[in-house]
């Protein structure tokens, strides 16, 4: 019994004075201040703080318009499909402003949503078509004069991209139609077109 009366307070003053100088050294750390003693003809001290920003990821795209008015697919427009020589000599349509901006790596792809045009009939000649209007009609490029390629709704391209970080982007889509007289009844005509922006 004494054996251990003994022990046990020896015990419980190491924990104390094990816990006092843990909070000790805690403290220390913590301290915002310092008091300067020298050297004696111009004492110093310093405390080093620190700057802390959280800084999110910025991946924004915007569009200028979601709506592309084509030029009204009329005798001229059907006349120059006609002649071109290539997808590049098609009607022009000037589409969205495309605007990105990122502070981390991106690409940007385009697609169209679905295979063909969706089409309604004129209110008055009210003939639909046999067979619907193809998405590949429908030419895109960033450039007015070259470089047009029909969309496709099974495998996303490429339109721009940041491969390296970040970056402010901004740039004008443009879009070549075939209108065919044998196929392009009257009526309306619109195409679904995505614009997909993606983080590296």
């Amino acid at each position: 019994m004494r054996r251990v009366t003994f022990l046990l307070p020896r015990f419980r003053f190491f924990v104390v004075l094990a816990l006092g100088s843990v909070m000790g050294v805690t403290n220390l750390h913590a301290q915002t201040f310092c008091t300067a003693t020298a050297p004696a003809v111009a004492p110093s001290c310093s405390r080093v703080t620190v700057a802390t920003a959280v800084v999110a990821q910025i991946l924004r795209l915007e569009l200028s318009s979601l709506n592309s008015a084509m030029q009204p697919p009329d005798l001229p427009q059907f006349d120059s499909t006609r002649a071109a020589s290539s997808v590049n000599e098609f009607p022009l349509t000037t589409g969205p402003v495309v605007t990105i901006r990122s502070n981390r790596a991106w690409d940007l792809q385009i697609s169209s949503a679905s295979g063909s045009f969706t089409f309604t009939p004129d209110a008055v000649y009210h003939v639909s078509r046999t067979t619907p209007k193809p998405a590949s009609d429908l030419a895109w490029s960033t450039s007015p004069t070259s470089g047009f390629v029909p969309i496709s709704a099974t495998t996303p391209v490429d339109v721009k991209s940041s491969q390296s970080g970040g970056s402010f982007a901004q740039f004008t889509v443009y879009y070549r139609t075939r209108w065919m007289f044998t196929t392009d009844l009257p009526g309306i005509y619109e195409l679904n077109v995505a614009f997909t922006l993606t983080g590296r």
